[in-house]
């Protein structure tokens, strides 16, 4: 009983450690922390550049809430996780749930889900939440979230039709030709760039 309260403690302490982790980067890239509240609607959130602390997100709570450039919103969930079967009730239980409820509550073109992790995951379990639409980063890799965020600054499609415009989105998306309509995800874990 006394080892399962540390083992509690100690995944509490490196979740709020972690949280303040990811809060500390986005202060760095000149994200703004707003108080934190209810969002039952988008237009609520926090506006782009800026994030908050834990908030209901629709009907469910996030660790933190970013806006992105794009107006998208991210709720991130932090998770910690001691052994690969705890792993399962800590990605697949808790954060794919979540996952699934804002992605259905808001949709995929307005919500990117994702959980900062560190410890010890079963690959199978991250597997299945990335397959899920979660967004995986690890906390010793919050340069990846950053990639991420930073990618989301450019100009959207329609700003990217203008010849001003043309460099900056080159730059970030090659010489790929810049069509309204076409779309890009940005694989952060791979680091990959998929064209649709």
């Amino acid at each position: 009983m006394a080892s399962r309260k540390v083992e509690t403690a100690r995944r509490s302490d490196a979740k709020t450690l972690q949280e303040e982790s990811v809060k500390a980067t986005l202060r760095d890239i000149d994200f703004a922390e707003v108080p934190p509240r209810d969002m039952p609607l988008l237009d609520v959130a926090p506006a782009p550049g800026e994030f908050c602390g834990e908030s209901r997100l629709g009907d469910t709570r996030a660790d933190l809430v970013i806006r992105l450039y794009d107006r998208r919103a991210m709720p991130v969930e932090c998770k910690v996780s001691n052994s690969a079967v705890n792993s399962f009730k800590r990605i697949n239980h808790e954060a794919v749930r979540k996952s699934r409820a804002w992605l259905d509550g808001f949709g995929g073109r307005q919500i990117v889900p994702c959980a900062v992790i560190s410890g010890v995951f079963n690959p199978a379990n991250l597997e299945t939440a990335q397959a899920e639409g979660l967004a995986l980063i690890w906390s010793h890799r919050l340069d990846d979230l950053v990639e991420f965020i930073e990618a989301n600054r450019v100009p959207s499609w329609g700003r990217c039709r203008t010849a001003a415009d043309r460099p900056r989105c080159r730059a970030v998306f090659g010489d790929r030709e810049l069509l309204p309509g076409r779309a890009v995800a940005v694989d952060v874990i791979a680091g990959r760039v998929h064209w649709f």
